[in-house]
């Protein structure tokens, strides 16, 4: 074990020594502070062998040179860089040089070399341009957004607009929240006021999507009182709703895009949809921006379709509930919006 210790103090000195080999005074020092009788001679001895290879190098010049050129400049915020000890000619054996020294800005003249006349034995000195700054490059601004909705953003959209918001947006993150049956006709069932103020909280988003109405061609209740879906009181009511929706979302952000509910198989169900459309596209205001469901994903008169023609072939857009997209109608709705966010708002 002691055989270990003292190996492993040698290795610590003969490190150590290596690491200021361009300071031997120094590792001297060091080693002469050093009271422990086993450390001490052998410190001394690495620091003597050390100061002895590296002092004909002259090797403390350079530090001190520039310790007390930087301590002059903090105090004249001038430069002086005459070297304490030239460094000798014999380290430079191929160079015509006869002596290595800098002088200082009142000292310098410039010579001609030997048996080369000159016109003038000295040029007038000439000030330095301005060194401009360098900026160092500006890290790209990382885009936020936040989506939200029910079950029409919680099946195959969600994790297609999340891949495809980070793909196609530079260091853009994308968060996602999802909750199915849920919209602004039941709070009872789920708040989605709350839940917005707990997820913006402290936050702020460059756009934020909203998908909600999926369940909200449904009557509201109100007191305990039923208010019949499509009424006058019910347009109100979810007006209101509309309102609160978008001013929240405004104080996390300056673009809320609130994604219209596409068109659904069942004939009354659609309607409904479409009576639901038309009331928050004319109600969204502050800085949201209504989007019908892109027509990529609509029959050519604009209604519902299972399926789509593309380059010869039938492509599945919805589900077979006749309410929800498959996962080739959400890339498509997908890349629509992501179209609709390059574009801002117009």
């Amino acid at each position: 074990m002691t055989n270990v210790i003292k190996k492993t103090r040698q290795i610590f000195l003969y490190a150590l020594a290596t690491a200021v080999v361009l300071c031997p005074s120094a590792l001297k020092d060091w080693a002469l502070e050093i009271k422990d009788p086993i450390l001490q001679p052998i410190a001394s001895l690495i620091s003597d062998v050390v100061s002895g290879a590296t002092n004909p190098l002259k090797s403390d010049s350079p530090l001190i040179t520039l310790r007390s050129t930087f301590l002059d400049y903090r105090k004249t915020n001038q430069f002086n860089f005459a070297m304490t000890t030239p460094l000798p000619i014999e380290f430079f054996p191929q160079s015509p040089l006869q002596r290595f020294s800098l002088l200082s800005p009142q000292q310098l003249e410039w010579r001609s070399p030997a048996g080369v006349e000159t016109a003038a034995t000295s040029t007038p000195s000439v000030e330095a341009p301005p060194v401009e700054s360098i900026k160092e490059p500006e890290t790209p601004a990382s885009p936020h957004y936040l989506a939200l909705g029910d079950s029409m953003l919680k099946t195959a959209l969600s994790p297609v607009l999340q891949e495809l918001l980070e793909r196609e947006i530079p260091h853009s993150n994308a968060e996602i929240f999802a909750k199915s049956a849920t919209g602004l006709a039941r709070p009872e069932f789920f708040n989605w006021p709350e839940k917005v103020k707990e997820l913006t909280h402290q936050k702020k988003y460059d756009a934020i999507f909203v998908f909600l109405g999926t369940n909200d061609t449904q009557g509201i209740q109100v007191d305990h009182t039923p208010v019949t879906f499509g009424s006058e009181s019910w347009k109100s009511i979810y007006e209101k709703r509309v309102r609160t929706m978008t001013e929240m979302l405004c104080s996390a952000t300056t673009k809320v895009y609130w994604v219209g509910v596409p068109p659904m198989r069942d004939a009354r169900y659609d309607s409904h949809v479409s009576t639901l459309n038309s009331l928050v596209q004319h109600t969204v205001d502050h800085c949201a921006k209504f989007i019908p469901a892109p027509q990529e994903i609509r029959a050519k008169d604009g209604s519902f379709a299972s399926y789509l023609n593309f380059s010869g072939q039938s492509v599945r857009i919805r589900e077979k509930d006749g309410i929800h997209l498959s996962m080739e109608g959400a890339k498509i709705f997908a890349r629509s919006l992501i179209q609709e966010l390059k574009k801002g708002f117009q």
